[in-house]
């Protein structure tokens, strides 16, 4: 046993030189060495096997990338041989000349319906990821009866450092998208000719059952890596479910002579597979995604800020600072941008702005009407632009909405879900808001949880009620431009 670790490096160092400097010899124990020659005579040489070595390709990346690299073995490993282990440490990188990378690992599916899949014609599956414009497709897996599939996906992506910025963004503002896909085989009814029926016009005729494989997308998960742009070494892993995808809006507006407000907008299933199937069988992806090395120095970003105010009173207040930092701002590039909605019941406010700037001072200011404004901000949040960049140029930057019907009534109406009693952008912000209000922003909504902004504009035409019909305090918001 040693105490110090320079006794121990020099015991290991005597070690290793004794055994590569002696000649190690064997002897015959337990026969004779006349027997043992008379064997060796009769015995035919062996050819000489080619010498022992490991290999690995050198586009391999050793370190950094969240999984084993295996070397390949060449030639006859000798039993005096013992297992070797190559640990390389990542605690020093990267380099000055490494590129960053991002590496993503799938492994196991488990609780696959593998008969509703069977019934359904898929007899394969397959994993699919996106990145900014970086897409990735696992190897196609065969569907058995096994419920567990090991698709074992590992992929690196090298990041050019001009792009580092743009993926920042990606990572920052959207969640990570995993789909299952499937291939399907459609049995398809093809007129082929017919050599003992001749149809009326003296031609032959006849069917045939032709299957024509599709691909359709099964499943999907989100997954917030926010946590990946908050550092240099970053790494998310865990079993995650998956959930039937959402639905697509497509936008007729090119079609439709008489458009406004996003009305012909039509509502479109992306999904191949029944939901119901998706959510009862609670299917379980494991995975891993990793950002190394980078390092990112950003000349101008921004914060976000969600608050609940319990009165109109107190959120008028809040107003009312909102008012007083932009009259102070001399450029309005630098305002504080977002909008401010009475559902009846409840008072939402969404404040975004230039980090550690007048979006600080807002907050400070907030934390004196606690406990009556519940505040969601986070000054080690990052964002490289703004959810709504056109409320900074438009008239009105920071817009003040007040619903004609309370939200909870309009929730609790089924014709809202079920006719089109509404234009889809407006139900969606309606639904996404009634989401964060519910939430009571336990958790930061993301710019996915968010109305965009042609459907916070269509929420307001068809819900709220114009700015003069406020009757409590009138907000004139005039800004200074330059």
């Amino acid at each position: 046993m040693c105490s110090d670790v320079r006794h121990q490096d020099a015991i290991l160092g005597f070690i290793r030189e004794t055994m590569l400097t002696s000649n190690l010899q064997f002897n015959n124990i337990g026969g004779s060495s006349e027997l043992s020659n008379q064997k060796d005579k009769g015995k035919k040489p062996m050819p000489e096997s080619e010498s022992y070595k490991l290999k690995i390709s050198g586009e391999a990346i050793l370190a950094g990338s969240g999984k084993l690299n295996r070397f390949v073995e060449v030639g006859h490993r000798s039993s005096l041989h013992g297992r070797i282990l190559t640990v390389v440490s990542a605690n020093n990188l990267p380099a000055q000349d490494d590129l960053p990378i991002m590496f993503v690992n799938i492994q196991n599916l488990e609780n696959i319906p593998t008969d509703e899949f069977l019934k359904a014609g898929i007899h394969q599956i397959y994993t699919r990821w996106k990145v900014g414009k970086t897409e990735h497709d696992s190897v196609l897996q065969n569907v058995t009866t096994d419920i567990k599939v090991l698709f074992n996906d590992n992929h690196v992506i090298p990041i050019d450092k001009s792009l580092i910025i743009d993926l920042f963004n990606a990572l920052m503002d959207n969640a990570f998208d995993v789909q299952l896909r499937g291939i399907r085989k459609n049995p398809k009814m093809e007129n082929i000719q017919n050599l003992f029926s001749i149809q009326s016009n003296n031609t032959p005729s006849g069917s045939m059952n032709v299957n024509n494989e599709e691909d359709i997308l099964i499943a999907g998960t989100r997954i917030d890596v926010r946590e990946l742009s908050k550092g240099s070494n970053k790494v998310i892993s865990g079993e995650f479910s998956l959930y039937p995808e959402h639905t697509d809006i497509s936008n007729l507006r090119s079609d439709c002579t008489n458009y406004i407000n996003d009305i012909c907008s039509m509502q479109k299933n992306k999904n191949g597979f029944q939901p119901h199937i998706v959510l009862d069988s609670q299917m379980m992806l494991e995975l891993s995604i990793g950002l190394l090395g980078c390092e990112i120095h950003l000349w101008k970003s921004y914060s976000r800020l969600y608050a609940l105010a319990k009165s109109a009173k107190v959120a008028y207040d809040v107003l009312e600072n909102i008012e007083e930092l932009n009259q102070r701002t001399r450029s309005k590039e630098h305002y504080l941008t977002g909008f401010y909605l009475d559902t009846g019941d409840k008072h939402f406010i969404f404040i975004e702005g230039e980090k550690n700037k007048d979006i600080i001072k807002l907050w400070e200011e907030i934390e004196d009407y606690y406990p009556n404004v519940i505040c969601n901000f986070s000054s080690s949040d990052t964002f490289l632009e703004r959810i709504y960049p056109e409320m900074v140029t438009s008239n009105r930057p920071f817009d003040v909405l007040k619903m004609r019907v309370s939200l909870s009534s309009l929730l609790a109406c089924p014709p809202v879900y079920a006719l089109p009693t509404l234009p889809l952008p407006s139900r969606t912000a309606m639904i996404k808001i009634s989401q964060i209000i519910s939430g009571k922003l336990s958790k930061t909504p993301s710019r996915r949880d968010m109305p965009t902004a042609s459907e916070l504009r269509s929420f307001k035409l068809e819900l709220c009620a114009p700015l003069r019909s406020f009757v409590t305090r009138d907000f004139s918001f005039n800004y200074k431009y330059d």
